[in-house]
């Protein structure tokens, strides 16, 4: 006869050590793949945070230059120069102190962010602020020409402050601004209907002039590059693009009052007609020179990035 063994039965115990056993095994694999997952999950962070190092804080410098640049030169062009060197030199000091704070806070960090090779646009601000006489030239002229061979990017900041009152109230005789470039003519109208401040274009020599946007007020701004109308959206085509240089000019000049300004870059061709303004800030309209635009170069350096490019700053130019 054969032996057989006899198969031998589990205990209590035995099964319980094989659960025990079993239960580990079945822990520690679920242990190694939360691991595994953890790890694949630092490590994406790792490379996400990897690829933006610095990169936040360099556009960050970006902008922080640009807006306080721009403001240095708007502050400035607040005052009336007497010559453009006068203006150039201030705004350019201005310039140099905030950049001066700025790059202090920047290496506090431990981090170089600087502006150098600043290079200043000639400007001229043509400005009106009597507010009881019409916008007529110095001479008294209601169509008059306020400059001439303005280019792409010479004009800025054209913004008025307007009386219902004194402003037409039909598009015939309206407040006009005109571009120019002698082959395509852009007007702007301005005039009342009822208790309205309106705003209308028109680009046909005797046609009807198309309303844009419209405001109920006594006492209105109105803003030619930034198109807005009482702090609203006003979606005007003033300049546009166009062929050639053109002329700003203004009809009906006495069928609007209140005040304006707007700044123009002499130094990129643009004359202004000097002989339709009063000489000085006692009389309007006036002139002042200004700071049009400012080019400088950035530079920003930390351990693991280095950023540097050439911009330039003319706040408020075409769209603000």
């Amino acid at each position: 006869m054969e032996d057989v063994t006899p198969i031998r039965r589990l205990s209590g115990d035995d099964r319980g050590q094989l659960i025990l056993v079993t239960g580990l095994a079945i822990a520690v694999i679920l242990v190694a793949l939360v691991l595994l997952l953890n790890t694949v999950i630092y490590t994406e962070n790792l490379a996400t945070r990897g690829a933006d190092v610095g990169g936040r804080d360099a556009v960050e410098f970006r902008a922080v230059a640009a807006t306080g640049t721009g403001q240095v030169i708007d502050s400035e062009n607040d005052a009336d120069h007497s010559s453009p060197e006068v203006a150039t030199e201030n705004a350019s000091y201005g310039i140099r102190r905030y950049a001066d704070l700025l790059e202090r806070g920047y290496l506090e960090r431990s981090t170089v962010a600087e502006i150098s090779n600043l290079s200043l646009a000639e400007g001229m601000t043509l400005r009106h602020e009597n507010t009881t006489r019409t916008f007529v030239s110095a001479d008294g002229d209601q169509n008059w020409t306020l400059a001439t061979n303005v280019g792409e990017n010479e004009l800025r900041r054209f913004r008025f402050d307007l009386s219902r009152d004194q402003l037409a109230s039909s598009p015939s005789q309206a407040f006009r601004i005109v571009a120019d470039d002698g082959d395509d003519v852009r007007r702007v109208f301005v005039y009342r209907q009822g208790s309205e401040v309106v705003v209308a274009t028109n680009t046909a020599a005797g046609g009807s002039p198309t309303p844009v946007c419209s405001v109920t007020a006594a006492r209105t701004t109105f803003s030619l590059t930034a198109r807005t109308l009482g702090g609203e959206s006003c979606s005007l085509d003033f300049a546009g693009e166009p062929d050639d240089e053109y002329s700003v000019e203004y009809r009906y000049g006495n069928k609007a009052n209140g005040t304006y300004s707007v700044a123009v870059n002499t130094s990129g061709g643009a004359n202004v007609n000097v002989p339709n303004f009063e000489p000085d800030s006692s009389a309007s309209p006036y002139i002042s020179h200004a700071v049009y635009s400012a080019t400088f170069d950035l530079h920003y350096q930390t351990a693991r990035l280095t950023y540097a490019e050439r911009i330039r700053v003319a706040p408020g130019e075409s769209d603000e």
